[in-house]
């Protein structure tokens, strides 16, 4: 209960692995300076209020954050700076975590974010990060979760939102060129809003359930916007300024 764990590195293919158990315990690891190839892998199994922090700064290209948090209450901050081909990977089960993931100044980054339970937030962002990708899915009945994720100056991108449950929110922002953003919303009182900047873009969201309301803006051109809701009381407000723009609605 209430350890602390500190790892830093400077160099090449170094790897980083902290595994605690209990509560209150907090993990802080850091690779700097060209330390291709490498990884950090840090896992909180068992308790709640724990706390990780992971960073890969400065052309650490080929390398991956893991990082496992089960329990409730959890803090996740990953961070992966001038990276190439860099993979961040989190994992939440139970109740009250949040995740903080964010890419920045690189190319063909992934961001994954999985979290199962109630009351979770997921914060993911990628600025200036050319062909990559952000996928968040909260999943298992549950209510209040929320996923706020953006792209900025990002090429090739894609967001995927996944959540179940009731009570959710979700809101993407891309700027860029084809940019692509999905989000699939099954519950209660689900809100989604996807504002996308610049060209090519396409925005497809679907909602089941009751209370469900979705809001796309896109200016530029080639744009198109897929929207299916499904029971009553669903409203789609679509803006799409530019050329060659479709938008289709279902309710």
């Amino acid at each position: 209960m209430g350890n602390l764990a500190v790892s830093d590195n400077i160099g090449f293919s170094f790897h980083i692995s902290a595994q605690r158990a209990g509560d209150g315990n907090d993990s802080w690891a850091k690779q700097d300076r060209r330390t291709d190839n490498s990884t950090i892998s840090v896992a909180q199994l068992v308790g709640g209020t724990n706390t990780s922090t992971a960073n890969q700064i400065d052309d650490t290209d080929d390398s991956s954050i893991t990082v496992t948090q089960l329990g409730a209450g959890n803090t996740s901050d990953a961070l992966q700076k001038e990276t190439t081909t860099g993979i961040m990977s989190v994992h939440q089960g139970g109740s009250d975590n949040i995740s903080y993931a964010k890419q920045k100044d690189g190319s063909y980054n992934v961001i994954s974010v999985v979290q199962a339970g109630d009351g979770n937030n997921s914060y993911a962002r990628q600025r200036n990060t050319d062909d990559s990708n952000i996928y968040v899915n909260q999943t298992v009945s549950g209510g209040g979760n929320m996923a706020n994720t953006q792209q900025d100056d990002s090429g090739t991108s894609t967001a995927t939102i996944t959540q179940s449950g009731f009570d959710n929110i979700s809101w993407s922002y891309q700027e860029g060129t084809d940019n692509y953003a999905s989000v699939n919303q099954s519950g209660d009182e689900n809100f989604s809003t996807i504002g996308q900047y610049g060209d090519s873009h396409i925005a497809s969201v679907t909602q089941s359930g009751s209370f469900n309301n979705s809001d796309v803006a896109q200016t530029g051109f080639d744009n198109a916007a897929y929207i299916n809701q499904t029971t009553a009381s669903s409203v789609s407000t679509v803006t799409q300024s530019g050329s060659t723009n479709i938008a289709y609605v279902t309710q």
